[in-house]
């Protein structure tokens, strides 16, 4: 068993009855296996942290992975994760409900998990944003 992708020789000995041997050599390819990711989302008040977690199932010899994280607004996150990584957790504002003028908005949430390898697994999830009532002070609505 090969615990890592990669390139191995293999040689193969042969004995019979009577002690004479021989042997010969071979080539084994051991393919990489692309981690499996999982996502779990969020319900948050607009101005409020929305938390992105999950899992990474990926066999052999322990992988380090970069995590990109799609939020669904704007550019795309990229967090680094040690060899061994079994799980991960990331954290985004989201200042406003978009659009605006509806009770929640629910945004589509897109993970892609690379490991060192090049394999690549994908999850996704959502985030809820929910409108916050503006509350003006009597001095506000003065004006």
């Amino acid at each position: 068993m090969y615990a890592d992708n990669g390139t191995y020789t293999v040689t193969v000995t042969v004995t019979d009855d009577d002690g004479g041997s021989g042997f010969d050599t071979l080539t084994v390819t051991v393919n990489n296996v692309a981690p499996v990711a999982t996502a779990t989302g969020s319900i948050i008040n607009e101005n409020g942290t929305a938390t992105v977690s999950g899992t990474i199932a990926d066999p052999g010899t322990p992988d380090t992975f970069t995590v990109v994280i799609d939020w669904g607004e704007g550019v795309p996150q990229s967090y680094a994760y040690s060899a061994g990584s079994i799980t991960y957790s990331e954290t985004h504002q989201y200042l406003d409900d978009n659009p605006t003028g509806t009770g929640s908005d629910v945004y589509a949430i897109s993970v892609t998990v690379t490991d060192d390898d090049n394999g690549v697994g994908t999850a996704s999830t959502s985030v809820t944003v929910n409108n916050v009532a503006l509350w003006l002070t009597p001095a506000q609505t003065r004006r």
